[in-house]
């Protein structure tokens, strides 16, 4: 994991521990999932001449259908918003494991 993105990781995981730290791994690896087999979404998230706005709306409603956690919203649309919402899933689990 690159060290922006273990920084970003860092704070979710002082903001959810210990509370909410196995949903928010779950709700963060579904989203990575999600990422990886929609070859289309991928490409949505991760191409920054889209606007951040749209790709936060669009973010919006996956969230809003999956129930996700304020926190991780709120992560995640910083990720989308510094065009950095492509972490892995597995990146995620070795960073909630070890932290």
């Amino acid at each position: 994991m690159s060290v922006a993105a273990n920084r970003y990781a860092k704070a979710l995981v002082d903001v959810l521990y210990p509370a909410s730290a196995e949903l928010g791994l779950e709700q963060l690896v579904k989203f990575s999932s999600l990422l990886s087999s929609q070859n289309q979404m991928r490409q949505l998230f991760e191409n920054p001449t889209i606007a951040a706005e749209r790709r936060k709306e669009v973010f919006k409603g996956i969230a809003d259908s999956l129930s996700y956690d304020p926190h991780v919203r709120n992560f995640l649309n910083l990720l989308i918003e510094r065009n950095r919402a492509r972490p892995t899933g597995a990146a995620f689990r070795e960073f909630f494991t070890s932290a």
